[in-house]
């Protein structure tokens, strides 16, 4: 029987790239990232601050150009706001379509993410 060996370092390197590779922000999600963290800054961080952590979410200094850093912190947020939870009743709110655009911005990021990198789960 014979065994075919590739070369170590060809297939350290194939597997370092397949496993550590990580998307870009294009221009478009890099003006997505700078408009909605602008929107988060106003609206999220009076009570989810870094010092508040108001029900244990920090929004002040994630990192809104790679969410999938935080992808724990994200699905809350775009539950919450598309089920127009947050910001609570009373409180200032963005228009429906500056909160429709920050859901459907942090869920393609998300997505993009997950589709490029699965995660199947344990053997």
């Amino acid at each position: 029987m014979r065994i075919c060996v590739v070369a170590p370092s060809a297939a350290c390197m194939w597997l370092l790239a397949a496993f550590v590779s990580v998307p870009q922000a294009s221009g478009a999600d890099a003006a997505d990232a700078t408009q909605y963290r602008a929107v988060i800054d106003q609206y999220c961080v009076g009570c989810h601050s870094d010092s508040l952590k108001t029900g244990g979410i920090r929004l002040q200094s994630v990192d809104l150009a790679q969410p999938w850093t935080r992808a724990d912190i994200f699905e809350k947020v775009i539950s919450k706001v598309h089920g127009g939870m947050m910001p609570p009743v009373g409180l200032p709110r963005p228009d429906k379509a500056t909160a429709d655009g920050l859901v459907t911005a942090l869920r393609t990021s998300l997505d993009k993410y997950a589709g490029a990198h699965p995660w199947p789960g344990r053997p």
